[in-house]
């Protein structure tokens, strides 16, 4: 028996099975992961520029580079399982085939475990550092809950995508005696713990957020800058639609593809959302790079109104458009300082600044 020539799923009627040039998603991985990549790009590179600038490197800075790393990794191998036939209809799949697509989807979804898991993590830290002081108070309990939970609960996925079969060459050859786990029931509830996780990403830093005793105007502020991740909550929920589709289908390699999208896309949206609070920062940095070349630029100009006025002091008089023109740059009293949000809580606490920590030091 020739299992090259045996589709892994009957095709519809009227349908032939088509191993040689079938149709395919190939074109849309592709195009799908280099937008994925290209809008990922921008927002890593504008917090390593933070990082060198300010002479910075913390721990959330590591786990962000890891989990973008691992989502490289993540995104090849879509790519590459796609090139070997996991992009085409179940019934221009042969059984040959389906050995290597299972072994690397599994390297896909351990992958696509680390680069959430780590993209999470450091997002939650980056939250500790931000909204919390030197008085642990509810916020700081609840971010830290939320790391050892996702931590005990990526632990055990990763653990059950591993060992999802035992031995693991069962994974990709199921002649193989041995157990395999349900991944449809695991599928199911990563789906929901992601949904979950971005959730808790949205709304841990507006509840933060809402405490600081500042204007309505500032808040709507800060609240523009975190409500990116909205986008990853649509993108989860997409996910958890795509991981039913995919579980009920027969023709599971079509939607498993667009699902392996999807989780890209997922890990994407997590790191620019972790990544978005540097934007202000760098905008901060370029006010300020503007600002000290524009008095480097006044002060030359003073010393030549000086002259001017040593040699003719009857005919020199400040001019009203000078005065203007440095009232639009801030240059009045306390107007060239960065805007910074000390964190004073409703209540009345207050936090010690240590170094270069609190919510102005993101650039808010």
């Amino acid at each position: 028996m020739d299992l090259s020539q045996i589709p892994l799923a009957p095709p519809p009627p009227g349908v032939m099975s088509n191993f040689i040039n079938p149709p395919n998603l190939m074109a849309a991985v592709i195009a799908g992961t280099v937008i994925i990549q290209t809008l990922v790009l921008p927002f890593l590179l504008t917090r390593i520029f933070v990082n060198v600038v300010s002479r910075t490197f913390r721990t959330e800075d590591l786990l962000c580079y890891t989990a973008w790393a691992a989502m490289v990794v993540q995104a090849s191998l879509v790519v590459y399982v796609s090139s070997t036939g996991a992009a085409r209809h179940a019934w221009n799949v042969s059984l040959v085939q389906i050995g290597p697509i299972n072994r690397y989807y599994n390297y896909i979804l351990c992958m696509w475990t680390i680069s959430g898991y780590f993209g999470r993590t450091f997002i939650f830290l980056q939250f500790k550092r931000i909204f919390t002081t030197a008085k642990k108070g509810r916020v700081y309990w609840v971010i830290v809950l939320s790391i050892v939970a996702n931590t005990l609960l990526y632990a055990a996925f990763l653990f059950s995508y591993i060992f999802s079969c035992w031995p693991r060459e069962k994974i990709w050859n199921p002649m193989v005696p041995g157990r395999c786990l349900s991944t449809n029931k695991l599928q199911l509830a990563t789906g929901i713990l992601n949904i979950i996780s971005d959730v808790e990403c949205l709304l841990v830093p507006l509840w933060a957020i809402w405490q600081l005793q500042m204007k309505m105007k500032h808040k709507l502020q800060v609240f523009a800058v975190f409500s990116v991740g909205t986008v990853a909550i649509a993108i989860a929920c997409a996910g958890l639609y795509m991981r039913i589709v995919t579980g009920h289908s027969s023709d599971f390699t079509w939607p498993l593809t667009q699902l392996a999208m999807v989780c890209m896309a997922e890990l994407g949206s997590i790191i620019i959302v972790g990544c978005a609070p540097y934007l202000p920062r760098l905008l901060r940095w370029k006010q300020l790079r503007s600002q000290a070349s524009y008095s480097a630029g006044r002060g030359y100009s003073d010393k030549s109104s000086k002259k001017q006025a040593s040699s003719s002091p009857s005919k020199y008089e400040p001019s009203r458009q000078t005065s203007e023109v440095r009232v639009a740059a801030g240059e009045e009293e306390g107007r060239n300082e960065p805007l910074r949000v000390h964190p004073y809580y409703a209540d009345g606490r207050t936090g010690e600044r240590r170094g270069h920590e609190g919510l102005g030091d993101e650039g808010l």
